[in-house]
C-alpha cells in the first residue's frame, strides 16, 4: 500500500523548528529528497532546510517527516533520511563541544562534502569544517533542543506525543483533528496509532472546557486526575498550557479545591483515589518549603506526620484521601496534578526615588530601622507603634535584599563559618488563624523566603510569631514569648526633590550617580551596551564590570564569603526593580576555556547559575542573560573609589587563605600531596539514591565529590577505578527547574564540567 505524508500545522506550543548552518562554508542543511541531504544557499523559507528534534536524539525534516540517520556506524557513511524510528541507534545523534554533531556513542561527525551539493556523510575528522550552528541565531547547535509535549484525557495517561505518527496509513508531523466532529487537537502518543490506539489531547494555551474557574476569584483550575507523570512533568505540562502547577494562598482557595465540581456534579478531587501534584517543594536545598512560580507560602495545611524528614521528599501532593491535605513525596512518582491559570500579572510599582529618613534607612518610599532590645513580639510590635512606624512587612526578594544588607543585621566577623548573632522580630504571624500567616500593618503577603525545615508544624507550643535570622535572614516561626530584637518600618514623610542620581559620600563625583556599599562604590549603566563596551565604560571611570549580582538577575551568581554575601543583598536591592531586565556581570570564559573569571582578575568562589547553566555551549561566554530578539544589555558597575578599600581586600584575602583543611587520614580516602582538601571516598556497601549517597559522605565528614579544576580529574578517575560499578555519583545538581546546576557543597560550578 501507498502511504501518504502529511504535515499539520502546530498551534499549541512552540515547537523549536530551525534551519543547520555550516559555519565554514557558510551554508545550510538541505533535505529536497530523502536520498540526498547536502548543503545550499541558506533560505528561511525553503521548507526542505527545516529541522527539529522529535526526542532527544532524533533530528526530523519537517517537508519530509523523515529522519536523518545512516546504514551504518563507519567513516564515509552517507547520511540520508529514513522512516522515524525511535529504537533505531543508526538515527541517534549527539552534539559534541557546542558545534559538531556525531552519531551517538561513536567518534563520527557530521560532515558536509568538499563541494556545495555533495552529499553529507559521517567522518571521523574533527575539523572547523564539520561546525554547525542554528542559522539566523546566536544559539549553538544543541540549545534548541527536544521538549516533550504532555497530552491531556486520552487514554495514554498524559504520555507525550510522538512524532511523526501513523494515522489512517498517513504520517501526521503534528497534533491534528483529523477524525474528531469537535475540533479538537490530538497526537498519538506511540509512533502508530492504527495498531495501538493511544492518544491524548494536544495542550492549548487558551483556557478551554478542561478548566474550572472560581467565578470569587476568576482563577481556573485544571484536574488530570488520570494522568501518571512526574512532578516536574507536571509542571512542564502546565507550562504548556500558559499556566502553572497549582498554588493554594488562603483557606477560601483550599475549601474550594475540596469541594468544587469540574465538570457540573463531579467535583474536583471526589472519586480520585490517587494524591496529585500541587508546585509546593523544597528544590532548593538551603531554604524552606515554597510555591513554584513565586506565590508566598503563608498557608499550611499539611496531613499528620507531614512533612516527613526524608531527605528525597522534596514535592508535594494533595491527597484526597485525607481530606485533601498536603503531604511530600518523592518527585519522580508517575501521579496526576492539578494546574492552575491567573488571568493577571503583577506589575513592580518601581523606585520612588530618594526619601528622607533621619535616624532611619531609606528604601523604596519607606524608612526602617532595627531595635536591639530584647522584646517579645508583642513588646516589639508596641516599641514600633510608639516609634510611629510598625513591625516591618516584606513585599519581595528586592526588600529582603535590602534588610539584611543595609540596615546592619550582619556584624562582620573575621570568621565566615559563623552564624550572625541577629534574631529580629518582623510583622509575618499566624495569631488570628493558625496555619495562616499574615502581616500585623494589614499589607497582603506578596513574597515569604523560610529558612530550612521553616514554617515547623509542632504542636507542643504554639509557633505563631515570625523572625529572621541566619546568615541569608531567611524566616523561621517561633513562640512570640521569645526575646529578640526587630525591624521597625514606617511610610517616608518626605522626599528628596531634585534628580534621583546622588553620589554617595566616599565616592567618585560622576555623571553616573555612584552608590557607596561597605568599601566599594557602584553605578548601574543605562545605556544598553556589549560586554566589551560595558567593561571599557567601567574602566573609565576607574571601576571594572561587578563581580557580583543577586539571585534575581541573569546567571544568579553569588558569593558565599562572609562579605560577598551581603554585597550580593545589596546589589539584588539596587538593581531589583529597575526596568531592565538584564545586566552584564564581570564573569567571563574569554581568557581559558572552561575557566571562568572575573573582569578583576579575582577567583570564582562561588556560582549559582540559572536554569540551564552552564552548558557545555558556552564556550567563549561572558556573563550575561538576554531574551527573545534581545542581544545588548545594560552594564553594572563596580568601582574602588573609596580609601578603605585596601581593608576589604585585606580581610578578603585573609578570609581565603584560614579555611580548616581536611587531612585524608581514614582508610578508604585518597588525595594528592600538598593539594587543597579535595578527596574522594569510595563505597562499595551498595547502590544508593543521590540524596542518600549525599547524607552518606556527610555522615562520614565529606561530601559528594566536585571537580574544580582540570588536576582533580585523575584522581577522581583512580578512584572510580578502584569500585564495581563504572557509573558514580557526582555532587553537581539541578533539582529547581528555574535555577542552574550547583554543587552540594557550595563549590563554583565551572563549565569545564561540561567539556
Amino acid at each position: 500500500f501507498y502511504i501518504n505524508y502529511f504535515l499539520c500545522i502546530f498551534c499549541f506550543t512552540d515547537i523549536k523548528i530551525f534551519l543547520l548552518y555550516n559555519k565554514f562554508n557558510r551554508l545550510c542543511l538541505e533535505a529536497s529528497i530523502a536520498q540526498s541531504v547536502r548543503t545550499a544557499t541558506c533560505n528561511q523559507d525553503n521548507e526542505s532546510q527545516k529541522f527539529w528534534w522529535i526526542t532527544d536524539h532524533q533530528l526530523m525534516s519537517v517537508k519530509l517527516k523523515l529522519c536523518l540517520g545512516v546504514p551504518l556506524k563507519k567513516d564515509q557513511a552517507m547520511v540520508t533520511l529514513y522512516p522515524c524510528n525511535q529504537k533505531s541507534e543508526l538515527q541517534w545523534w549527539e552534539c559534541r563541544n557546542e558545534s559538531f554533531l556525531a552519531i551517538q556513542g561513536e567518534d563520527l561527525f557530521f560532515s558536509p562534502g568538499n563541494e556545495e551539493h555533495d552529499n553529507i556523510l559521517l567522518r571521523k575528522e574533527l575539523s572547523a569544517k564539520n561546525k554547525w550552528s542554528i542559522y539566523g541565531a546566536i544559539d549553538v547547535l544543541c540549545s534548541q533542543g527536544y521538549e516533550e509535549t504532555f497530552t491531556l484525557l486520552g487514554n495514554a495517561f498524559g504520555a507525550p506525543c510522538v512524532f511523526p505518527f501513523k494515522y489512517r496509513q498517513q504520517w501526521w508531523a503534528g497534533c491534528t483533528a483529523a477524525g474528531r466532529a469537535d475540533g479538537w487537537l490530538w497526537c498519538a502518543t506511540t509512533a502508530d496509532y492504527d495498531t495501538d490506539q493511544r492518544y491524548g489531547f494536544c495542550p492549548s494555551r487558551d483556557k478551554d472546557s478542561t478548566w474550572t474557574t472560581d467565578l470569587s476569584t476568576n482563577v481556573h483550575y485544571q484536574i488530570n486526575s488520570d494522568s501518571a507523570l512526574t512532578w516536574h512533568q507536571a509542571r512542564k505540562s502546565c507550562q504548556q498550557q500558559n499556566a502553572e502547577l497549582l498554588s493554594i494562598t488562603d483557606i477560601h482557595e483550599q475549601t474550594y479545591l475540596k469541594g468544587r465540581a469540574v465538570k457540573q456534579t463531579l467535583e474536583l478531587t471526589e472519586g480520585t483515589d490517587s494524591a496529585l501534584w500541587i508546585g509546593l517543594n523544597r528544590l532548593d536545598l538551603s531554604s524552606g518549603w515554597e510555591w513554584i512560580g513565586g506565590s508566598p507560602f503563608q498557608y499550611l495545611n499539611w496531613a499528620p506526620g507531614s512533612p516527613s524528614p526524608e531527605s528525597g521528599n522534596l514535592c508535594a501532593v494533595l491527597n484526597p484521601e485525607i481530606e485533601a491535605k498536603w503531604q511530600n513525596w518523592e518527585c519522580d512518582q508517575k501521579l496526576g496534578y492539578i494546574c492552575k491559570k491567573r488571568n493577571f500579572t503583577l506589575i513592580p510599582s518601581g523606585d520612588p526615588g530618594p526619601v528622607t529618613c533621619p535616624g532611619w534607612v531609606p528604601y523604596l518610599g519607606h524608612c526602617y530601622r532595627i531595635f536591639r532590645d530584647s522584646k517579645g513580639w508583642e513588646g516589639a510590635l508596641t516599641s514600633c507603634q510608639k516609634e510611629r512606624s510598625h513591625l516591618a512587612s516584606v513585599q519581595s526578594l528586592e526588600e529582603h535584599s535590602f534588610m539584611v544588607s543595609q540596615l546592619g543585621y550582619k556584624v562582620f566577623s573575621l570568621f565566615p563559618s559563623l552564624e550572625p548573632t541577629d534574631k529580629l522580630w518582623i510583622g509575618l504571624n499566624d495569631r488570628k488563624v493558625q496555619m495562616y500567616f499574615e502581616w500585623s500593618d494589614g499589607t497582603s503577603v506578596t513574597y515569604t523566603k523560610w529558612h530550612l525545615g521553616e514554617p515547623s508544624t509542632t504542636n507542643n507550643r504554639p509557633e505563631d510569631c515570625v523572625l529572621i535570622k541566619g546568615q541569608n535572614g531567611y524566616w523561621a516561626d517561633h513562640v512570640c514569648e521569645k526575646k529578640a530584637g526587630y525591624v521597625c518600618k514606617r511610610k517616608a514623610t518626605s522626599q528628596i526633590a531634585g534628580e534621583k542620581e546622588i553620589t554617595a559620600e566616599g565616592c567618585k563625583k560622576s555623571k553616573y550617580g555612584w552608590r557607596r556599599y561597605g568599601n566599594y562604590c557602584y553605578f548601574i549603566g543605562h545605556v544598553p551596551a556589549t560586554f566589551s563596551e560595558a567593561n571599557t565604560t567601567c574602566e573609565g571611570e576607574e571601576g571594572y564590570l561587578a563581580t557580583d549580582l543577586g539571585k534575581n538577575l541573569c546567571f544568579h551568581l553569588h558569593l558565599y564569603d562572609v562579605f560577598y554575601r551581603y554585597e550580593q543583598a545589596y546589589l539584588t536591592s539596587l538593581v531589583g526593580l529597575r526596568p531592565e531586565k538584564y545586566f552584564w556581570l564581570g564573569l567571563s570564559e574569554v581568557q581559558d576555556k572552561g575557566t571562568l573569571s572575573w573582569a578583576n582578575g579575582e577567583a570564582v568562589s562561588f556560582t549559582h547559575w540559572d536554569a540551564g547553566m552552564p552548558g557545555s555551549w558556552t564556550t567563549g561566554a561572558c556573563a550575561f542573560c538576554y531574551g527573545k530578539g534581545q542581544q545588548q544589555f545594560t552594564a553594572l558597575c563596580l568601582g574602588s573609589h573609596h580609601p578603605e578599600l585596601n581593608l576589604q581586600l585585606a580581610l578578603q584575602l585573609a578570609n581565603q587563605t584560614t579555611h580548616t583543611k581536611f587531612t585524608p587520614q581514614q582508610s578508604g580516602w585518597n588525595s594528592k600531596e600538598k593539594s587543597v582538601p579535595c578527596c574522594f571516598c569510595r563505597s562499595k556497601i551498595r547502590k544508593k539514591s543521590w540524596f542518600e549517597a549525599r547524607d552518606f559522605c556527610r555522615q562520614i565528614g565529606g561530601d559528594l565529590v566536585t571537580i574544580s579544576t582540570k588536576e582533580e580529574i585523575p584522581l577522581l578517575t583512580q578512584a572510580i577505578r578502584l569500585v564495581f560499578d563504572v557509573s558514580v555519583w557526582l555532587g553537581i545538581f539541578s533539582l529547581n527547574p528555574d535555577e542552574g546546576f550547583a554543587w552540594s557543597d557550595g563549590s563554583p560550578v565551572s563549565i569545564l564540567i561540561f567539556h
